[in-house]
């Protein structure tokens, strides 16, 4: 069973279908944290988690004061014989290397996005779909604000237009389906992204509507 322990935004779903599509997995369970509660999700991991199990965790860095509580639950995973990769491209101190090195498998790479870690370092079982990259690079280019690829707004926006794990699920869902079709920005993204620029456009212009403008 592999548990994936990601970040809900744009880089951390992309982080997790990544790996999904990478290793044609058919089983796993999907997991969002934030770095002040990676400890905590790690913790529920640890119950269902033993022997023969992948724990892997994407697009989230260490919260410092938390250190000890991620080495110990990361310890107690190791000691069930389960198996810890960690891919992220913020900045790590070594010393948080040297305290979780031994528990996991831990690769940092700050040139591009957690997507973009998990696509060049994770370990695959086939090849690498196109659409697979080009979702890749829309991650990496809404994580690392360059908006350089015309894919980025639109699903930056639809991961985020609405709230809760069973949507971000659902985005997860449809990604990896959307990656199947070769395609990213289908007509659900277009709608549902629509739906959020009109209230932008909205919000934006009641705002406009309040300013006052003095010499």
């Amino acid at each position: 069973m592999h548990f994936l322990v990601v970040h809900d935004d744009l880089d951390g779903v992309a982080s997790a279908a990544t790996y999904i599509v990478l290793n044609s997995l058919s089983s796993y369970q999907v997991l969002f944290a934030e770095p002040t509660t990676l400890h905590k999700v790690l913790g529920k991991v640890m119950k269902s988690a033993g022997k023969g199990d992948k724990i892997v965790v994407a697009d989230l860095g260490v919260n410092e004061p938390l250190l000890g509580k991620l080495e110990e639950v990361l310890s107690k995973l190791r000691s069930r014989g389960a198996e810890v990769e960690w891919y992220d491209h913020h900045v790590w101190d070594d010393r948080w290397l040297e305290r979780l090195g031994p528990y996991a498998r831990i690769v940092v790479d700050n040139s591009t996005c957690a997507a973009g870690v998990v696509y060049n370092f994770a370990p695959r079982s086939g090849e690498k779909p196109r659409a697979l990259g080009t979702l890749v690079k829309a991650a990496c280019s809404a994580d690392l604000w360059r908006f350089d690829v015309w894919e980025a707004p639109w699903l930056y926006r639809y991961v985020v237009c609405r709230g809760g794990r069973e949507w971000r699920l659902r985005v997860l869902s449809r990604f990896l389906e959307l990656v199947k079709q070769g395609t990213l920005v289908d007509t659900e993204v277009e709608n549902e992204v629509s739906r959020v620029v009109e209230e932008e456009v909205k919000s934006t212009s009641e705002l406009l509507n309040r300013v006052v403008v003095e010499e």
